[in-house]
C-alpha cells in the first residue's frame, strides 16, 4: 500500500523469483479496464503474456483502481463507485503513478531508462495520459482498446517521442474506433 494524497491506495507489486539488488530490472506499470480488480487484470489474457515474455527481467506493479464517484467531468469514463482511473495529468492517479515509481526506485534495483506502461480499456487512457504526461520517465507506452482523453486534446506533453504501441478491434462499441482510437493514433 501507498498513501497518496491522504489516500491509503493498493497495488501489486511482482517482483521475479531469483531478484538480486545487483540486477538492474525494467518496471512495468499496468492498469486494469473499468470496473475490475487487479486480481482479475493480474491474472487476464493481458498481464499473463507479458509477464510471461518478460520473465525474469521485469518487476510488474498494477495499482488497484479506485471509485470515480466525485471527480471533475472529463476526468474520467465514468462517475461512480465502481474501480477506475483519474485521467487529468494532475490527477490522483498520475499522482500515485509517481508515488509508487519514486518508492519502487529507491527501494528495488530498477533500470530508469527501462519504465513502460499499458493498459487495457479506462486503463488504457491512464496509460496514454501518462505517456504524455510523465514521457520524460517512460520509455514506451502501450495501450489496449484504450484512447487519449478528450481533456488531453490542447495538453502539451512531455514528450511525444516515446514509442506507442496501441491495439483497437474496429468493431470496439465501448470505446468506438472511429471516434476515440484514430484520434490517438494520429496524436501519437
Amino acid at each position: 500500500t501507498i498513501t497518496v494524497d491522504g489516500v491509503l491506495r493498493e497495488y501489486r507489486l511482482i517482483i521475479p523469483t531469483g531478484y538480486t539488488a545487483s540486477t538492474q530490472y525494467k518496471l512495468i506499470f499496468g492498469w486494469h479496464g473499468y470496473s475490475n480488480t487487479v486480481t482479475a487484470f493480474q491474472n487476464g489474457t493481458l498481464v499473463t503474456p507479458l509477464r510471461a515474455a518478460a520473465g525474469t527481467q521485469a518487476i510488474f506493479v498494477l495499482p488497484q483502481g479506485i471509485q470515480t464517484l466525485g471527480l471533475p467531468a472529463g476526468a474520467s469514463g465514468a462517475s461512480d463507485t465502481l474501480p477506475g482511473w483519474d485521467w487529468r495529468p494532475t490527477g490522483r492517479d498520475v499522482l500515485l503513478f509517481d508515488a509508487i515509481y519514486e518508492s519502487v526506485a529507491s527501494e528495488l534495483c530498477i533500470d530508469l531508462s527501462r519504465v513502460y506502461s499499458f493498459g487495457r480499456s479506462m486503463g488504457a487512457y491512464l496509460s496514454n495520459v501518462l505517456g504524455c504526461a510523465r514521457g520524460h520517465l517512460l520509455r514506451a507506452q502501450a495501450d489496449e482498446a484504450g484512447a487519449m482523453p478528450d481533456t488531453m486534446r490542447r495538453y502539451i506533453c512531455s514528450s511525444e517521442t516515446i514509442p506507442v504501441w496501441k491495439n483497437h478491434n474496429q468493431d470496439d462499441m465501448e470505446v468506438p474506433y472511429v471516434y476515440r482510437g484514430v484520434p490517438t493514433f494520429r496524436r501519437w
